[in-house]
Parts: C-alpha cells; structure tokens; sequence
C-alpha cells in the first residue's frame, strides 16, 4: 500500500511536502517489504539445498526463524542502505549532468569583463590573434506577469549568433527546426524552472517589452543552480528591446590549438586588465565543479553517519538476541559442533541476510534517486536531471552490509 500511495504520490505532487510524503511512502514500504522478501529467498534456498546437508539446512531453518525477532533491525539496515544508494546515484547523476551541462554552456575558450569595448577588442584580436573573435553577452531582469496571474522576477539573457552559442543550447521540450525562428529574434527559450515553476509552456506567448510585439516560447532547457527562472534570447532581439544595456561580459573563442595562456597574458598586459578580469574555460568549469562538491560533502558525511546507527542498532538488537539463543547454540554443541564452527554458522547466517537485504537495496536504491530526480528536484527547484546509476557502489554497499552485520 505503501508504495501505491508513493506511486500516486509522484504523479501528481506539486508541492515539496507532498513530494518528500511521497519518498517517504518508498522508503516505509521498502522496509515492510523486506521480510517477505527474505522470507522467500530463504525457502526458495532451502529447496535448492540438498538434504544431506545438514548444517546449512540448520542455518536456513534458523534463519527463518530469526526473522521474527531481528526483522527491525534488518529492516533499519536496509533503510540506511536505500537511502545512502539513492544519495549517492543521485549525486553521481547531477554531477555527470552538470558536468556535461558545464561543457555545453561554456562554449567560448577565455571569458572577459566588459572592460574594453568590443570593437577595440575585436580590432586587437584581428591585429594581435588573427582567427580569433570576441562576443558579447547581455542581461537584464523583468518581472513580468506569470500564467497565474503572479508577477516574479526572469532573468533574460542573449545568445550571440555564433555557431560554438548556436550549439551550446540543447532543448529538452521543443523543436530543434524553429532554431532559425529563435535567432530572427521570432521567439524565445526559457529555462526548465520558467516551464515547470512559473506555468510557461513551449507555444504561449510573452511579452519582453513595450516596443515589440509578444514573441512565442519556442522550446526549453536546462539552466542547473539558477534560483532564478531565465528567458534566453537572441541578441538582435535583446538590443531591440533594451539599446541602453551594456554587456556584463565577453567571449573570446577560436581554433583548439590556439595557445590561451598566451592570449591570456597578452590580454592583461596590453589591454590593461586584471588577471581576474579574465577567466579560461577549464578555470570557470573546475570552480563549477568545486563548488559541487564542496556542496554535497555534508550529505556524503551524513550518509556515512546514517550508516554507523543502523550499524549500532543492529549490534545491540543481534546482541539482545543471541542472549536468549543460549539454549540454542547448547543444542548445537550437543550434536558435536565445536565452538569454531558454531561461530562459522552464526556469522555465515548474518552474513547470508545481509546480501539477501540488497536484493531489495539494489532497486528500491535505484527507485529512490530517480524519485528525488525526477519528482522531488523538479518540486523543490524547479529542474531535473537524468538518471545514470553506477553499479560500482551497489557492490560497496553489499560488502558493508555483510559486514555490518558479521
């Protein structure tokens, strides 16, 4: 039932609280699922054990019946094993995403503050660096009215009529055949925040200024970390608009082995500019990607402290357990078992439920990031990313919750 009411939950939620009752819906009824789960497996197990093998037909009996009185702490175990899969698949996939994002919008080799006018720059770079040429970027904030009625604030932005910005844009709604329309400056692009949040849909029209008329939405894209919702238009349009602004910065690009560090120092030295006045690309990116993972360091330690309670939950609920089993082990050295192999069954039997518990880890890990992918991100933030499991940690994870439990 739970996971019906999370199923339900995440078509529809349009809020952050429902979305987070949701996930937690997956993550209770991944928890009440597990010991039939085990119960299953163990007797699917045990028919396939043959009977002269009387230890492990022991180990699976007892097993069974261990589920009885260990069952919330296994289920404990599995819950923080669900939660740090889900965490780190979806950490992985926003970093792959943003990475790719980062290379995408990045497409000038060397970023300028607008310092220097363009044409100056533009005559230096024919002069000093020929094959080399420069753009400018524009900016402002509107705050028009919204589909509901609300009025909230948009960043616009232009995009200069370069090939490298041409392609720098890639659509996750609309069509790639009204790019020609987007750069006659007859429609715009907004930001999957403006789409998902603000109630702008590929074909609505909107109004960027008194002086001209309402242009179509003609597609949308990803605009990763922006609190604000972003209307991307050409620059032709952007000057019709707003003559008056004045660009927030420069791009210079050009052929791949053009040496940078050189054109960089020439920069500096004879157009009078600060070394922080001007940022390379791998610079720009690798500060992008600092930043992330400064970010979620925290929730890479909260996973590993999650991990450390259930692991101290589970030894004190195995140790208040094995208390009682006394009686057990009693019948076991009866039978002639020595101490070592009483250990060995008595670990093999922790270690054997504990990779039975990934079984359920494995998909429900899956299931939760792209729950907080694809339903709580996009709630929260107003955008999502694509999932990309890496099946390497579901291997950690299997280790660590044997051992947890050995």
């Amino acid at each position: 039932m739970m996971l019906v009411f999370s199923a339900l939950i995440g078509m529809t939620a349009k809020s952050l609280w429902l979305a987070l009752a949701g996930m937690a819906c997956l993550l209770l009824g991944a928890a009440l699922l597990l010991p039939t789960v085990l119960r299953l497996l163990l007797g699917l197990i045990s028919e396939l054990t043959p009977p002269q093998r009387a230890k492990s037909s022991w180990l699976l009996a007892d097993s069974r019946w261990l589920l009885g009185p260990a069952s919330l702490a296994l289920m404990a175990m599995t819950l923080a094993l669900v939660a740090n899969s889900g965490l780190n698949t979806m950490i992985g996939s926003f970093r792959q995403a943003t990475d790719s994002w980062l290379d995408q919008r990045l497409a000038a080799d060397i970023y300028v503050a607008a310092k220097v006018p363009p044409d100056e720059l533009q005559n230096w770079l024919d002069e000093a660096w020929p094959g080399l040429e420069s753009a400018e970027r524009f900016r402002t904030r509107i705050k028009p009215e919204l589909p509901g009625g609300q009025r909230a604030s948009v960043e616009v932005v232009s995009l200069q009529n370069n090939e490298r910005f041409r392609n720098s844009v890639e659509l996750i709604r609309g069509r790639e055949a009204e790019r020609d329309e987007f750069l006659s400056g007859n429609g715009l692009y907004i930001s999957e925040r403006a789409w998902r949040l603000d109630g702008w849909n590929p074909g609505d029209l909107v109004t960027l200024c008194a002086d001209r008329p309402a242009v179509p939405v003609l597609g949308v894209y990803h605009d990763y970390g922006n609190p604000l919702s972003q209307w991307l238009v050409s620059e032709p349009l952007f000057r019709d608009c707003w003559p008056q602004a004045q660009a927030i910065s420069q791009a210079i690009m050009g052929p791949t082995n053009t040496p940078w560090e050189e054109v960089r120092d020439a920069l500096a030295t004879q157009l009078n500019l600060d070394q922080d006045d001007i940022i390379d690309q791998f610079e720009l990116k690798q500060v992008g990607l600092a930043v992330f993972d400064r970010t979620f360091t925290v929730t890479r330690a909260l996973n590993a402290l999650t991990l450390l309670v259930a692991g101290i939950g589970i030894f004190c609920a195995i140790s208040a357990i094995h208390h009682h089993r006394v009686g057990h082990q009693a019948l076991l050295t009866s039978l002639g078992l020595s101490r070592r192999e009483r250990a060995a069954l008595l670990l093999s039997q922790w270690g054997l439920l504990g990779l039975l518990c990934m079984v359920l880890v494995w998909p429900f890990g899956t299931l939760l990031a792209a729950y907080l992918a694809t339903v709580v991100t996009p709630v929260a933030f107003g955008w999502s990313f694509p999932l990309r499991p890496e099946w390497a940690h579901y291997l950690e994870l299997a280790v660590s919750a044997a051992a947890a439990l050995v």
